[in-house]
């Protein structure tokens, strides 16, 4: 391949929709000069005193394996529990739903997956078997036995269908904030494609693709130090509209993914393409035969603009299960994902009779809506 050449890792001349996913590999006549991503039995991984230190909690997984998560919110016994799967929160950062979660008498319990955060990695885990190798662990060290609400954002948004699918009834409803379907559903239906990842397998023999990978990530996480004053350069109308909740997501998303204790190696076994956009063994098409369906049962918020998950996902899945939905513009992914209207969200997703309010589409150029 000729030098500076494009790579795209879907395979195909067409950029791929994640905009730090689209790369130029630097091959020389001696090889790719990208650094190379270590195997998991060359990396150090986390103990249960590294992760106390963090100030989120832990326990074990059948395997060994520490499972990183937080809790937060109400501690009224009769709190609605929410379960996401994606980030703990550490006690040094404010979880910025907080007076929300309390007021609104919810309680919210976040799970790093496997390899972010202080979560130990796990190459080549399934997403369809991640409710019963980690959740049911967490759920077993908080004593929680009653049923909850399956949340995610983003890459969360597998996660929560997977709970969904593991659960069944256990689950009173979903929510998905910019969420993504899996490989095989977008060729079913012929729906935009996002950015493919490189497998497991590719990661393991560091291919140049993967090595290049890491560099552009790890180019993406200069931008996010473990201390910042201020937020990166996010999209400038959600700065402006929601400076505490950007700063948040900044440091979140640099804890979680790039500052973790396992730094920018996690990504490249995370969102290997066998794992987090393959998904074997996740049926989203089953979900509404098996009772996921309605305004009382799912909640979906999906950007117009976004630049990683594409609409036509959110679109369509906000159809096929008839879900309450409100959809956002002018604040990209990181918008929709980490930002806008987490009360109404909180106020949706927990709502499980009666009728949705009215829910006005959010765009940046009309920051007040009406309910």
């Amino acid at each position: 391949m000729e030098r500076g050449a494009p790579l795209y890792l879907n395979g195909n001349s067409d950029p791929p929709c994640l905009s730090y996913c689209c790369i130029c590999c630097c091959v020389t006549p001696f090889g790719c000069c990208c650094p190379k991503v270590p195997k998991p039995d060359e990396m150090t991984h986390p103990t249960e005193a590294d992760i106390a230190a963090q100030g989120t909690k832990c326990c074990k997984a059948a395997d060994g394996r520490l499972i990183e998560y937080s809790v937060h919110g109400s501690t009224k016994a009769d709190a609605r529990v929410i379960v996401t799967g994606y980030y703990a929160i550490p006690s040094s950062l404010q979880h910025p739903g907080l007076e929300a979660l309390e007021r609104l008498n919810i309680r919210e319990i976040n799970i790093s997956t496997p390899g972010y955060g202080w979560s130990t990695l796990a190459p080549r885990y399934k997403v369809n078997e991640w409710p019963k190798t980690d959740v049911e662990p967490v759920f077993a060290a908080e004593g929680f036995t009653g049923p909850f609400f399956a949340s995610g954002a983003s890459a969360g948004c597998i996660h929560a269908m997977a709970l969904a699918q593991h659960f069944g009834d256990r689950v009173l409803k979903i929510g998905l904030r910019a969420p993504f379907l899996p490989l095989h559903v977008t060729k079913q239906l012929k729906l935009k494609n996002y950015a493919l990842y490189p497998t497991t397998a590719q990661v393991l023999k560091n291919i140049n693709m993967v090595r290049c990978c890491k560099w552009q990530t790890g180019k993406f996480a200069e931008m996010q130090p473990k201390e910042r004053k201020e937020p990166m350069k996010w999209p400038a109308a959600a700065l402006k509209a929601f400076p505490a909740r950007m700063q948040f997501a900044d440091r979140i998303t640099a804890r979680t993914m790039f500052h973790g204790h396992y730094g920018v190696n996690a990504s490249s076994y995370v969102w290997a393409r066998d794992v987090l956009t393959d998904v074997p063994g996740l049926d989203v098409l089953k979900l509404k035969d098996n009772g996921f369906k309605g305004q009382n049962k799912v909640v979906i918020w999906y950007g117009l603009d976004d630049e990683d998950c594409p609409p036509e996902h959110g679109k369509w899945l906000a159809e096929h299960l008839e879900a309450t939905t409100r959809t956002i513009a002018g604040y990209g992914h990181v918008g929709v994902a980490a930002l806008v209207d987490w009360d109404d969200y909180y106020i949706e997703l927990t709502r499980t009779t009666g009728k949705p309010a009215a829910l006005a589409p959010f765009t940046a150029a009309a920051q007040s809506f009406q309910r």
